[in-house]
């Protein structure tokens, strides 16, 4: 269980710090160049809303306009970038509300897709909206409106503007499930950055690491030792989450007496390569199931063109065989694919034979 004591006992550390900020030179540029940059992010979010990966309405969020109002009393805001780090949330969410009932909480994400989930799973009295891009602007509107007290950021989210905006107004801010691949630790402890993440990590009051290996680079990085706290993976505590048991239960009886593999978090193209894979693995394995999970689950109905309409007709039927086969494993798949768009990846590995995380396919 997460101690929130830790975090009442680092908050001296926290408070020691907040009337300074980093002179560096990486916290000015980064400044300027994020302020200069605004309009042209702007542009930018409207091509992705034409690409469909903002939300075609709420998108305006992304440049700190809510779209709900504020409830009185205090908030506690909760950020997660996408699907899986916003699934080690909610144990936390739901542990906050069972202490305190009458507590507002607001949860903020990135993508379309962990949003979509977050209108299943969360409680109903959970507020959800989109995070404000790291703009001076945006950030300052989405603060002036929201006015939490406390900010728990999840994984690793390290965004300057949003981070010491929060710490300036007063708020405790927390880091959890925290990790740091090597290649975003490598880029972080470059001469002109480590200064700015010095200054991030340092108005944090806890931060939860996944490892040892984890809490060495936040405190190398500047993190004080004080505020370092272990509560392991908080993936681990997510509960069943409605029928996803009944349908892996369903899609397990669906797919017995097949081998399965599935080509995980595919971006546009690679699907081409799978379903090239799926017909040389159809020579070997006449009962070969593939199951193709897009990074992004919005892409669904994009790969249904893969390899062309009549080639991809060609090995459905190949696959599936007469068309009552070919109703039921459509099914099949519907439901493998939602299950994991959810973010419960985990309660599928008994159902396969291979995983391919996604790689990069070259030509």
């Amino acid at each position: 269980a997460l101690s929130f004591s830790a975090m009442e006992m680092a908050e001296r550390h926290r408070r020691s710090s907040n009337g300074r900020e980093a002179k560096a030179p990486a916290l000015a540029l980064y400044r300027a160049m994020t302020s200069f940059a605004s309009p042209f992010l702007h542009l930018y979010l409207c091509w992705r809303r034409v690409r469909g990966l903002e939300h075609p309405v709420k998108w305006q969020e992304r440049l700190g306009h809510a779209s709900l109002p504020r409830p009185p009393g205090p908030l506690l805001w909760f950020h997660a970038v996408s699907v899986g780090e916003t699934m080690a949330a909610i144990p936390v969410i739901r542990h906050c509300i069972l202490m305190r009932p009458s507590l507002n909480i607001l949860f903020t994400t990135s993508t379309v897709s962990s949003y979509i989930l977050l209108q299943r799973v969360l409680p109903h009295a959970v507020l959800c909206q989109f995070v404000p891009i790291d703009t001076p602007y945006a950030v300052e509107n989405f603060l002036s409106y929201w006015r939490p007290e406390a900010g728990i950021f999840m994984e690793s989210e390290l965004w300057p503007n949003l981070l010491l905006a929060s710490s300036r107004k007063g708020m405790t801010l927390a880091l959890l499930n925290a990790r740091m691949s090597i290649r975003s630790f490598e880029r972080w402890m470059v001469h002109i950055a480590k200064p700015l993440a010095a200054e991030m990590l340092s108005r944090f009051s806890l931060i939860a690491p996944l490892s040892t290996k984890e809490a060495v680079h936040f405190q190398i990085l500047g993190a004080s030792p004080n505020v370092i706290h272990y509560a392991g993976n908080l993936k681990y505590a997510l509960e069943a989450i409605d029928d996803v048991d009944a349908m892996i239960i369903q899609l397990k009886t669906e797919l017995s007496g097949h081998c399965v593999w599935i080509a995980a978090s595919t971006h546009t193209g690679e699907e081409d390569v799978i379903a090239s894979v799926h017909k040389d693995l159809r020579k070997s394995f006449p009962n070969v199931v593939t199951i193709i999970s897009p990074r992004h689950p919005e892409r669904g109905h994009q790969i249904t063109t893969v390899s062309g309409k009549d080639e991809l007709l060609s090995v459905l039927q190949e696959l599936f065989g007469d068309a009552e086969r070919l109703k039921i494993r459509r099914e099949a798949a519907r439901w493998a694919s939602g299950i994991l768009a959810n973010g419960v990846i985990t309660r599928v590995w008994a159902l396969l034979d291979l995983f391919v995380m996604r790689v990069a396919f070259g030509k």
